[in-house]
């Protein structure tokens, strides 16, 4: 009995050990932030003639490899279908799916896979809301990916502007460590801005004035885009 009890333990072990991913360790193997894109989606994720993207999610996607590289150019930015999407995230193939089809309740944990915040809401309900999603049994890269939407959320709130980090930077590069003790680059929270801009700048750039209103504000004007402090 003592014996089968043992070899049930070391199985379940094994198994444990199997479904804990290590995407950040994969990330920084590879040298770049692998995400996931609809290229004809204008203003979230779109490709001009040459081939360079731009968009919302584009931006978010750039802000993640800033955080773990403090360096927005180590993307890998693949075009897929739509029936590539969901695929192409739980092969491993892509680390982060900026997904364009809105929430749906238990699709994500169906397939495998986990919302992680909502980056963009309905302009008129907010029912209907957008996250990236990432792979189920990784929490070190779902919480890499949610810190980094928190941050851009928190820099809006507190008034912290592309401008403005991109000055702190010139003038302490080195000046805070990863307070959330995720692995990631010196002085990341500044770093993420300083590559893109806060949530605010991101939406009116890409998407127009008026964007960042409404559903769609931070918190403290009104609007459902919320992070601790």
């Amino acid at each position: 009995m003592g014996n089968k009890i043992l070899a049930l333990l070391f199985c379940l072990s094994s198994m444990t050990v199997a479904v804990e991913a290590r995407t950040l360790d994969d990330v920084r193997s590879s040298g770049v932030v692998t995400c996931g894109l609809d290229p004809a989606k204008s203003g979230f994720s779109q490709r001009d003639a040459n081939f360079n993207w731009s968009g919302t999610y584009v931006d978010l996607c750039r802000a993640i490899a800033a955080a773990v590289f403090a360096d927005p150019k180590h993307t890998n930015l693949v075009s897929l279908a739509p029936e590539e999407r969901i695929i192409a995230l739980q092969s491993g193939e892509i680390d982060v799916l900026m997904q364009t089809e809105p929430l749906q309740s238990g699709k994500d944990s169906a397939d495998g896979l986990m919302w992680v915040v909502p980056f963009l809401h309905e302009k008129n309900s907010g029912l209907a809301s957008y996250a990236p999603m990432v792979r189920q049994g990784d929490d070190q890269w779902f919480l890499v990916v949610r810190e980094v939407e928190f941050q851009l959320i928190r820099a809006a709130v507190n008034g912290l502007t592309q401008a403005a980090a991109k000055a702190y930077l010139e003038e302490s590069p080195d000046a805070d460590a990863d307070v959330t003790n995720l692995g990631l680059s010196v002085n990341w929270q500044v770093k993420v801005v300083a590559a893109v801009g806060n949530y605010t700048e991101i939406l009116t750039r890409n998407l127009g004035e008026g964007a960042d209103k409404g559903v769609n504000a931070v918190w403290s004007k009104g609007g459902l885009h919320w992070a601790p402090p």
